[in-house]
């Protein structure tokens, strides 16, 4: 209690804040950890049941992006305000691709744009396509143009938003379902927060410690003015850092 007596106004305050911050991050963690998820191109994906669909939602690159499924595996992908699809997935029995347990494809308006198969096994599901090689990604080659237009290496103008098959797959039939928050970020933040507590609280020891590998006399050494504003920069640093790794968690 003493050393907290000792403290100056902006001290107390930035501990104060610092702990506050800390306490609401927990609470908001604690309630969005609980709502589950898909990932969809490395972005986490809010999931929510309207009627009988399940709706995705996200914010690839900072724009809005939705994903409707329906329960007969018909997807519509919507991002930035332009929609695409819908898309059907279905099993194909008739065209199953070496070493797969069934195969699959993925149309558009009765046009089927993918033919491929599915291999199960104990821990995952693969993707192949219609040779029964392993797709592990759905690599889009593209080039730009001149005018801003994206192209694949055919020279055919394409829309690098559009999801590819894969996607379209996993989403239907084997999404990754995970957690939107863990708590590894909020313990980051909170380490920063508590490393602004030790700096503030034990200011003249860290700086006597330090004092140990320059001077013989550590105990008499007196904080300049500049250490001392050098002290105020850092603890403000600290700080910022902390909120920047509770916000990064909930991205």
């Amino acid at each position: 209690m003493k050393r907290l007596r000792k403290l100056n106004l902006y001290q107390k305050v930035l501990l104060i804040v610092t702990l506050l911050i800390a306490l609401c991050f927990a609470r908001f963690y604690a309630l969005m950890i609980a709502i589950q998820g898909c990932e969809y191109n490395g972005v986490r994906m809010t999931a929510r049941q309207e009627n009988e669909n399940i709706v995705y939602t996200g914010y690839p690159y900072w724009r809005k992006a939705t994903i409707t499924v329906t329960p007969d595996k018909v997807i519509t992908y919507g991002y930035d305000g332009k929609t695409y699809g819908p898309y059907k997935v279905s099993a194909d029995k008739e065209n199953v691709p070496p070493n797969c347990d069934t195969g699959v494809k993925v149309s558009v308006d009765d046009q089927v744009i993918f033919r491929g198969g599915l291999e199960v096994t104990e821990d995952e599901v693969k993707i192949r396509d219609e040779k029964g090689e392993w797709m592990a990604l759905d690599v889009k080659v593209s080039f730009t143009t001149m005018n801003g237009d994206y192209t694949d290496a055919d020279g055919n103008i394409i829309d690098p938003n559009e999801p590819s098959a894969t996607d379209l797959i996993e989403l239907a039939l084997i999404p990754k379902f995970a957690r939107i928050v863990t708590w590894q970020s909020w313990w980051l933040g909170a380490l920063f927060c508590f490393a602004v507590w030790i700096a503030i609280l034990y200011a003249d020891e860290l700086f006597r410690y330090r004092m140990l590998f320059v001077t013989e006399n550590p105990d008499k050494a007196v904080a300049s003015k500049l250490e001392i504003a050098g002290r105020y920069v850092i603890w403000t640093i600290l700080a910022i850092v902390a909120v920047v790794m509770f916000i990064m968690g909930l991205q």
